[in-house]
C-alpha cells in the first residue's frame, strides 16, 4: 500500500518518455514549490510564455525549471547534461476544508510506501 500526506505531490517524469512518474526527490520537490510561487498572483492579464529559473547546484549538477504560461507544464533542466523531465503536482487535500494558498499551508506531500 501506498499513502499520501496532505500537500502538494510532486511527480518527476522518469526515462520512458511520459510512461513512467517518480515522487520527486526531497530538494526536487522543495524547489519546485518555491519556483512555482504557489502564494503570489503571477500576471494581472496574460500569462508568462516562458518563465526559467535562476539556475541552482544539487550534488555536482546544475538545475533550473522552465515554467510554461506561469502554471504549466512544467520542466525541471538539467543544465549540466542537458535533460529535461517534466514535472506534475496535484495538491492533496480535502476539498471542503480547501483553503488558498499560503505560505503556511504549501508544502510537499510525503509518500510512504507500506
Amino acid at each position: 500500500m501506498t499513502t499520501f500526506t496532505d500537500g502538494i505531490l510532486v511527480l518527476v517524469e522518469g526515462n520512458q518518455d511520459g510512461r513512467e512518474w517518480f515522487p520527486a526527490l526531497g530538494w526536487q520537490a522543495k524547489k519546485f514549490i518555491d519556483a512555482m510561487c504557489f502564494d503570489q498572483m503571477k500576471t494581472m492579464c496574460y500569462p508568462n510564455p516562458i518563465e526559467e529559473t535562476e539556475p541552482f547546484t544539487q550534488g555536482d549538477y546544475q538545475y533550473q525549471f522552465v515554467i510554461l504560461n506561469d502554471w504549466g507544464p512544467c520542466y525541471l533542466r538539467n543544465i549540466t547534461t542537458g535533460k529535461e523531465r517534466e514535472i506534475k503536482y496535484l495538491r492533496l487535500s480535502r476539498s471542503k476544508t480547501s483553503v488558498p494558498y499560503t505560505p503556511n499551508n504549501i508544502k510537499p506531500s510525503k509518500v510512504k510506501f507500506c
